[in-house]
């Protein structure tokens, strides 16, 4: 029998649910590559972020190579016969510039006795440091 059908829009089928489930079937590989796109696209910016950091460091570090590097306090004095000083890090010193003015001299004295014959027993020797009596005898 001949006859005339009709298939698609007159058959009944939900053909614009076909069509649009064909056409995001069609989308499922180009929205993956996308995805993945995006992905790469975040890594090669981490890695270039990493790399720079990585590249700051080695210029710090560059920075700190030698032994001269170590310990850069340093001090001087003018006249070291009046005054020495040093600058330690590791007691905390501080960087800065300090004047010292050394206003005078520090002088040797002493004092010196007459000579005491100890043997001779007619002395009494009897010897007072600030009103503390004193035993010449017990150094």
């Amino acid at each position: 029998m001949s006859g005339i059908s009709f298939s698609g829009l007159g058959s009944g089928l939900p053909v614009d649910k076909i069509v649009k489930a064909s056409v995001e079937a069609r989308s499922q590989p180009l929205q993956q590559m996308q995805q993945e796109r995006s992905l790469l696209q975040e890594q090669i910016s981490t890695y270039g972020k990493l790399t720079s950091r990585i590249s700051d460091l080695q210029s710090a570090m560059a920075d700190l190579k030698g032994e001269n590097k170590y310990n850069l306090l340093s001090a001087e004095s003018g006249d070291e016969n009046l005054f020495t000083s040093e600058a330690d890090p590791l007691a905390e010193a501080t960087e800065g510039d300090y004047s010292i003015e050394v206003i005078s001299e520090a002088k040797n004295y002493r004092w010196v006795s007459e000579e005491v014959d100890l043997s001779d027993d007619t002395q009494d020797l009897s010897m007072t440091i600030d009103g503390t009596p004193v035993d010449p005898g017990n150094n």
